[in-house]
């Protein structure tokens, strides 16, 4: 009796499959875990009212909600992107149809080049935000639903602590975008007012900008969420394989302390008892094989499992790449142009300064300021501006010119590699179409010799 019960539980722990777990993630419908929607309700109900969300979630029997795109907000999303830049639209005409002398922020030509390119490339990044966020719900989607099936398969990932993390980085980002907006348009409101001769003149007529500038944190804030719960699923698989990794270590130590490390042959082979019946025999066997060839299919198993879990998360990134991949790079541009816009205005009064003082040079008639505006050039000539970043590049325009020239530099040798590629793969189909007539052929000849033989 006693031998059966080994055997009998013995058999009941080696039958255990991972495929017995139901993963209920896995469906042929699009839904979401109900756990996940939750924990970004925050950024949900902001980006709607953004028109970067415009999809609606219903809760379905089995306790999942399912997100769909609706109608009424993507028409909402167009309306908001329509309103924002017709009153960008009226703000730029109030501003510019009495002349450049009574603008807040274009009064010269030379600040019209780096305030145009500022704002166009405000409207570019706000334009693909909203206009593209219908199309980057498929994408959305499949990424929520790959990390439903992730935390089906290993356990929920502290849904409320990326709750918190949701509204903290929230809390944090909004406030300061207001204060800094705030306090630009003060800024540009008391500098104006000392000179502004039409009422119609001031920052009001950029505020939309800062809206779009909002829009695109807010953007930015689902992108930084997004990628922060993958790797909280990293981190989970991760711990997992540790742990895999911890255990075995200490499966081995104490087989080393009760004299039964070894190979898996000598694991194998019973050990030498007292009574040495056919019974006692088979009950050392059975008591000496089976736990190892258990413990190495339970960890098969999760090692399985795992590999299930990282393919899904990689899954889930070229997903993130698809729905984000246009917006970061129009980001990345645009960051790169602030910039050089940035120290813009900087370097053309500190040219200025040197044209200046040359002027004085060759007005000047006294000897002693003649000397020290000739000390003053040398130290412009020796001494130039140059904003730098840890001296590899310098911040102005030739930047933009040297990456636009090495991106077309490296799209050319792409293309012309990928040109080489297609005409070898036409020269293999072609030589492999020759030889496969030359053996039609030479069996069709071969054919017809034993027909004539006959």
């Amino acid at each position: 009796m006693h031998v059966r019960w080994n055997e009998r539980d013995n058999k009941k722990r080696g039958t255990a499959k991972v495929g017995d777990v139901k993963n209920e993630g896995v469906e042929n419908k699009l839904t979401m875990n109900t756990d996940i929607f939750p924990a970004l309700y925050p950024i949900y109900h902001l980006s709607k009212l953004c028109g970067l969300f415009p999809v609606r979630f219903t809760k379905q029997a089995n306790g999942r909600c399912e997100g769909h795109l609706n109608v009424i907000d993507v028409i909402y999303s167009l309306c908001l992107f329509g309103l924002i830049m017709s009153l960008e639209g009226l703000g730029l005409w109030r501003e510019l149809r009495d002349g450049w002398e009574n603008s807040t922020r274009l009064k010269n030509r030379t600040a019209v080049i780096p305030t145009a390119s500022d704002i166009l490339s405000v409207i570019i990044l706000a334009t693909i935000a909203v206009l593209g966020s219908p199309f980057r719900w498929k994408h959305e989607k499949n990424v929520l639903n790959k990390l439903a099936e992730v935390d089906e398969m290993m356990g929920i990932v502290a849904l409320k602590k990326t709750r918190r993390y949701t509204i903290a980085l929230t809390a944090c980002t909004l406030p300061y975008l207001l204060i800094t907006s705030s306090l630009d348009m003060y800024w540009w409101d008391c500098d104006s007012k000392a000179n502004r001769k039409m009422d119609d003149k001031g920052p009001i007529n950029f505020f939309p900008i800062y809206i779009m500038y909002t829009i695109i944190i807010i953007l930015e804030i689902q992108y930084s969420l997004v990628t922060y719960n993958v790797g909280q699923r990293f981190v989970r698989l991760n711990k997992c394989l540790e742990n895999i990794l911890k255990n075995g270590k200490m499966t081995d130590h104490f087989r080393k302390d009760l004299g039964l490390a070894g190979d898996f042959k000598s694991r194998e082979q019973p050990m030498t008892y007292v009574r040495q019946d056919p019974v006692h025999l088979r009950v050392s066997k059975t008591l000496e094989r089976y736990p190892t060839a258990f413990e190495r299919k339970n960890v098969a198993n999760k090692i399985a499992q795992l590999v299930t879990v990282h393919s899904s998360l990689c899954d889930t990134v070229s997903s993130i790449n698809n729905a984000f991949g246009l917006v970061m790079l129009a980001i990345t541009l645009t960051c790169l142009l602030h910039l050089v816009i940035t120290p813009y205005f900087l370097i053309l009064e500190a040219k200025n300064t040197a044209v200046i003082v040359s002027q004085l040079l060759s007005s000047s008639t006294n000897e002693e300021c003649r000397k020290h505006l000739e000390v003053f050039s040398l130290q412009l000539l020796h001494q130039p501006l140059d904003f730098t970043a840890c001296g590899l590049f310098s911040f102005d325009r030739t930047l933009i010119t040297s990456i636009a020239g090495a991106v077309t530099t490296y799209l050319v040798i792409l293309i012309q590699f990928q040109k080489e590629d297609h005409t070898k793969d036409d020269v293999d189909n072609i030589l492999k179409n020759a030889t496969q007539i030359l053996k039609n052929a030479s069996s069709l000849h071969n054919l017809t010799t034993m027909k004539l033989n006959i």
